[in-house]
């Protein structure tokens, strides 16, 4: 599964915050998934990695805040994992995606979420140092699912 969050802070005054949600649905990215819905036993195996693209800003931007997790009925993450002094500059220039690491509690909350609603609410929290700043932060989500077929 992928997800992009479209960053954009204007040059006003103040702090630069950036507090977006997306959802991704599993069984809309996933025809197979689909077809067997109501069959589904568990979610294992979870990867989440994320990439920094389209920043051509201030290099010295600085990102603090978290990537957050819930299921898609939930208003605020149940699981939120920190990116603190990301420079935005190097994780661009970087070609390599990032892997988030969970907490074993952390990565069954996720498998609950994936069971109760099939789809995942994400959260793009945090500050920048430097306004403006447009940009765009990719997460690629993958995760096994055992199901049968009725």
């Amino acid at each position: 599964m992928l997800f992009t969050f479209p960053v954009s802070v204007d040059a006003g005054t103040g702090e630069a915050t950036i507090d977006l949600q997306g959802l991704v649905d599993v069984l809309a990215t996933n025809a197979d998934l689909n077809k067997v819905k109501d069959g589904i036993k568990e979610f294992k195996k979870l990867e989440v990695s994320w990439k920094i693209w389209e920043y051509y800003d201030d290099p010295a931007n600085v990102f603090n805040g978290y990537i957050g997790f819930s299921n898609k009925l939930m208003e605020t993450p149940g699981v939120q994992i920190a990116l603190n002094d990301v420079s935005l500059q190097s994780s661009m220039d970087n070609p390599q995606s990032l892997k988030l690491s969970f907490a074993s509690v952390d990565a069954n909350k996720i498998y609950q979420y994936l069971l109760d609603s099939k789809a995942l609410k994400l959260y793009l929290h945090g500050s920048l140092s430097q306004r403006p700043a447009t940009f765009k932060v990719g997460l690629s989500i993958s995760v096994d699912c055992t199901a049968e077929s009725k």
